[in-house]
């Protein structure tokens, strides 16, 4: 069907592929993100000069800090959402995808149950037109509402948990909306989400020089299970920014000491090396190093830069931050 000269159907035609997804947050150094402790020990605006380097298109953040920021509050704005939720028949929406407008940048949010009540000039709040991920329960006269903002929105099925299809949501915002890299802003929750569903590809975290120290208080990832293994990190670049450190950071299944990570942290301090020069640093066998170079997870990590001459002809190797996949590297991202 065609809304408004925009595209508005269901989504059942089996999109493929993600953005690049970046988390970026700036916490204590104790790892607490609560706004109103973060707005008292940074008073600089290096939080969005950085989210700006990292070249996203498109922000992402959950329905507790869009009803805090942005979102209609207060008695008037309750009384006429639950009009708008318990008015007429139910239909539940189902898989839709809307888009208001088209756009090169975007500002995306998640409200599972469309709990969240928008006033006018939306577009104007964020700089950007807003698209609303929602699950399929939503009535369909709440859809109706969000159109007449001017909002663009993706319904998904629910998952097994009750939850909204965070990766089916992902796919429909880079095939759709046309988002090639994502940044995730919080709250921790939702940064929880996108890590349990394996969606990030990088953490980008500044760190503030004050600690919270408060229980009970949000972190940057928060809401996961208590059996819930840890997640393996690379350092990709970090730098001082005033009183704050900006890290970032890549994903890698190799654990702190494993081999594997002991030839990346060595390729990380040499432009490239053979198999003998990186197996005699480390004090391993070059059977087994030069194994893992080529047959292995370890082969996504690096690349052979080339043959080198006499009296060792062998491959040199170099260190690719790993960008998953391997094709979104970009040149400056090699070490």
């Amino acid at each position: 069907a065609e809304r408004g000269g925009h595209e508005c159907h269901g989504f059942d035609s089996g999109f493929s592929g993600d953005p690049y997804i970046i988390c970026h947050m700036l916490e204590s150094i104790d790892g607490r993100i609560d706004c109103d402790m973060t707005e008292k020990i940074d008073a600089t605006n290096h939080y969005y000069e950085c989210l700006d380097k990292l070249g996203c298109d498109a922000c992402i953040e959950g329905r507790v800090t869009l009803q805090k920021h942005y979102a209609e509050t207060g008695a008037e704005a309750e009384r006429k959402h639950y009009a708008l939720m318990h008015g007429g028949e139910y239909v539940p929406a189902g898989a839709q995808v809307y888009k208001a407008k088209e756009s090169e940048k975007w500002w995306v949010g998640v409200d599972t149950r469309g709990s969240l009540y928008w006033g006018d000039d939306v577009e104007a709040q964020f700089d950007a037109p807003l698209v609303m991920i929602l699950g399929g329960m939503v009535p369909t006269r709440y859809l109706d509402f969000l159109r007449s903002k001017g909002i663009s929105y993706i319904t998904t099925p629910m998952n097994a948990e009750n939850t909204i299809d965070l990766r089916r949501a992902m796919e429909v915002l880079h095939e759709e909306f046309g988002v090639k890299r994502l940044a995730v802003v919080g709250g921790g929750r939702l940064n929880g989400s996108f890590l349990a569903e394996n969606l990030l590809d990088e953490v980008s975290m500044i760190y503030a020089a004050g600690i919270d120290g408060r229980a009970g208080m949000a972190a940057s990832f928060d809401g996961l299970s208590a059996n819930r293994q840890p997640e393996y990190l690379m350092i990709k670049s970090a730098e001082v920014l005033d009183d704050l450190i900006w890290a970032r950071y890549v994903f890698t299944p190799f654990e702190p000491n494993s081999l594997e990570r002991r030839i990346l942290n060595f390729l990380k301090k040499r432009a490239s090396a053979s198999a003998r020069e990186i197996a005699a640093a480390i004090g391993a066998d070059k059977t087994t190093v030069n194994s893992l170079l080529y047959g292995s997870l370890l082969s996504n990590y690096v690349a052979c830069e080339t043959a080198g001459v006499s009296p060792d002809p062998a491959p040199l190797w170099r260190r690719i931050i790993p960008m998953q996949p391997l094709e979104r590297v970009d040149d400056d991202d090699l070490y």
